[in-house]
């Protein structure tokens, strides 16, 4: 990937603060780094404030640090700093993987227009390039970069396979389980979790019940480690990473993880594991991992939802539980979600 003028990037990039976010960007951003002579500095974002993950996966000489989260949002009061900083720092390029509905009247395009009397800096957004409802947010950041870049060679080195092994037999059935997420609206029901994994572990797959940052995630994959070992024996382990190389490396043990919408997933299909996505209040189409490795199932009740945004592929309630969902349940039928963990495993044992 070769930029069309031969020139030196400092590069301030911009995205949102999830850590799929940051997974989906990794192999872009390493690809510039190595093709187009970039060095740069990133919104903050827990995948890049982690040294040894950086280092890891080869970005380490070209990255040069974070600056406060809340630039993402270009509020008027942090125009100036944000100026100061790309000045002192000989920033030349923002590169905006966070603003994907660029329009005249909201605050990033008038920081465009503002700084334009206080630095020579270029942009690259999505203010030129047309996006469609359904559109995956790797495809979104393709067309940001396309005007700029030209692709030559084999991109998917760059991607997380390349660092983390997927070293999983599957013929030990091993399922990693992810209930957790920060979003109140993306949760399924705990007790449907529950009935799952009991199901799965009376079939004989062996579970990895991954816990969250939260005090209450962790209660419960403790409770439901618990409860299911007291089903079957050592049918579940608990796994806590203590950092994000142990995720990785626990991740890579799975034949297939079943989760909602989440990091999780992402740093998953980046590494070539299959994922059985339960999107609750979000498209799998626009917001779920790699295609290939992508089972997803959606609940029915975004058909009717009258807060749901097709164009962002979002259930617009403030990150709370959808009322729909709140007086009818997430519909999503358990026999769909065992069939598809089943065709999942089976699929990926017979590539092996």
């Amino acid at each position: 990937m070769i930029h069309k003028k031969s020139r030196r990037y400092n590069a301030l990039i911009i995205n949102a603060c999830g850590l799929g976010d940051a997974i989906i960007e990794v192999p872009f951003i390493n690809y510039l780094q190595k093709k187009v002579s970039m060095n740069f500095f990133h919104t903050s974002n827990p995948l890049f404030e982690d040294i040894r993950f950086v280092s890891k996966i080869g970005l380490s000489a070209s990255f040069n640090g974070n600056v406060p989260p809340g630039w993402r949002k270009f509020d008027e009061q942090d125009w100036e700093d944000i100026c100061k900083f790309c000045n002192e720092n000989d920033i030349n390029l923002i590169i905006n993987f966070r603003n994907f509905k660029v329009g005249p009247s909201d605050n990033y395009s008038k920081f465009k227009s503002f700084s334009q009397s206080r630095m020579s800096i270029d942009f690259w957004d999505s203010s030129s390039i047309e996006t469609k409802p359904s559109m995956n947010i790797r495809d979104v950041i393709l067309k940001i970069l396309i005007p700029h870049i030209r692709f030559e060679g084999d991109f998917n080195r760059y991607f997380l396979s390349e660092y983390y092994t997927h070293e999983s037999n599957y013929k030990n059935k091993i399922i990693g389980i992810c209930m957790n997420t920060p979003d109140e609206s993306k949760k399924w029901e705990y007790e449907r979790w529950t009935i799952l994994c009991t199901k799965l572990v009376e079939t004989g797959y062996k579970l990895k019940i991954f816990a969250g940052r939260l005090i209450d995630e962790k209660l419960k994959a403790t409770e439901l480690t618990s409860i299911l070992n007291e089903k079957v024996s050592e049918s579940a382990e608990l796994v806590e990473p203590s950092d994000l190389n142990a995720l990785f490396l626990q991740l890579s043990k799975v034949n297939t993880l079943v989760s909602v919408d989440t990091g999780l997933v992402h740093i998953a299909t980046s590494i070539k594991i299959p994922v059985v996505g339960i999107y609750v209040s979000t498209s799998a189409s626009v917001w779920g991992g790699e295609r290939q490795y992508m089972h997803h199932i959606n609940s029915p009740h975004l058909k009717e939802c009258p807060l749901y945004s097709p164009k962002i592929g979002i259930c617009q309630n403030k990150r709370k539980p959808c009322p729909l969902v709140l007086k009818n349940g997430s519909q999503i039928e358990m026999n769909t979600v065992l069939d598809t963990v089943s065709e999942s495993v089976i699929k990926y044992l017979h590539e092996i």
